[in-house]
């Protein structure tokens, strides 16, 4: 066994002691809440009245909900701010008495997407500063009531009125969201099931320098590196060290990071949730 084989294994036998270390014989605190009362969830500040609720901030009377802040009497949110009596939302930006909505700012309205400003408005979707609109049609306020009040009944009897909007609108495939972090164990039959996508791409690269042939001092490196395209060896993803994340590490005595971010992100977020 050569020299720079028997380093690796110290290496890793040290990281697998120093794990097990953590997971066995360290007291954890029991949550991450700060200012925090009367609620269930973790990484909370400045909340009250929250529950099952994550990373979330100066909120009260929440429930159900997953990255987002100032927000009053709401449920089933995720990545949302500014909003009150508001549901079963993702990535809204302000709102009131807003249901089932994405990345939208709107008052007193249902299925919204990327709308701006709206008022009583019903299956949006683009627009700004709008009022009494349906499928981003204009009525006058009688004649949305109505029209508002014989679809919500259509769907109904659909089983469909209540749920978010379907899978078929999501952003990316499931394996490029934030999805792959909290529900690890998906399966892409699953996903196809429910009718959304799995990303096929063939990301992977070899037009760069393999991260494995980083000096392990970071003394021993420069400035210059930042220029670099890295190859991670687990998931053959480029990446780069930014000028910062260089100062940082020289600055701390850290050697400097061997795989891919999306790949250090995933395997963090294992070990918390073991």
């Amino acid at each position: 066994m050569n020299t720079k084989t028997e380093k690796t294994k110290v290496c890793v036998d040290c990281k697998n002691e120093f794990e097990n270390l953590i997971k066995n014989e360290v007291v954890h605190r029991e949550n991450f809440n700060l200012k925090t009362t009367n609620s269930i969830g973790n990484y909370m500040l400045n909340c009250d009245k929250c529950i099952n609720v994550f990373s979330w901030e100066d909120s009260q009377n929440c429930r159900n909900s997953l990255r987002g802040r100032e927000a009053k009497d709401c449920i089933d949110q995720f990545g949302s701010w500014h909003v009150e009596i508001a549901g079963n939302n993702s990535c809204v930006h302000g709102g009131y008495e807003l249901i089932n909505s994405s990345w939208s700012n709107a008052r007193y309205s249902q299925y919204l997407d990327i709308c701006d400003e709206y008022e009583y408005c019903f299956g949006c979707i683009g627009l700004k500063k709008k009022k009494y609109r349906i499928l981003n049609k204009q009525y006058s306020k009688e004649e949305y009531e109505k029209l508002k009040s014989k679809i919500i009944e259509d769907m109904k009897t659909g089983g469909e009125y209540g749920k978010f909007l379907p899978y078929s609108m999501g952003l990316c495939g499931y394996n490029f969201s934030n999805g792959i972090i909290y529900f690890p164990n998906t399966t892409k039959e699953k996903i196809m099931e429910y009718g959304g996508y799995w990303s096929e791409e063939d990301l992977s690269s070899q037009d760069g320098i393999s991260s494995l042939k980083l000096p392990d001092s970071v003394f021993d490196t420069n400035t210059e590196i930042s220029s670099k395209a890295l190859i991670c060896p687990e998931s053959h993803y480029r990446f780069n060290i930014s000028k910062a994340e260089y100062d940082f590490h020289k600055r701390k005595n850290f050697a400097l990071p061997r795989l891919h971010f999306d790949l250090r992100t995933l395997k963090k977020i294992k070990k918390w949730q073991s």
